[in-house]
């Protein structure tokens, strides 16, 4: 069996508590609540690691609460808006 990898910065916590308020921050979109969902999943697929998915989530939640628009219809031009 294989020991448990030594997390000081209690990622995997973190991680969960990251989803719950994901889950119910009222600034997302519940298209794009699921969106993040499924992209996180995707993510665990191909073997990220929980900091590095938590990070992501992170910053994926700021930016769907900033945009006020759904991820499916954000242009270029949204973004270049948002990071300047």
């Amino acid at each position: 069996m294989k020991t448990p990898a030594f997390d000081p910065h209690n990622t995997a916590a973190d991680l969960t508590r990251t989803l719950e308020i994901l889950k119910e921050d009222p600034n997302l979109s519940e298209q794009n609540k699921k969106t993040i969902l499924r992209f996180y999943e995707a993510c665990g697929a191909e073997g990220l690691k929980p900091i590095r998915l938590l990070r992501l989530l992170q910053l994926l939640r700021l930016t769907g609460g900033s945009l006020k628009k759904s991820f499916d219809k954000v242009t270029r031009s949204d973004v270049q808006k948002y990071l300047a």
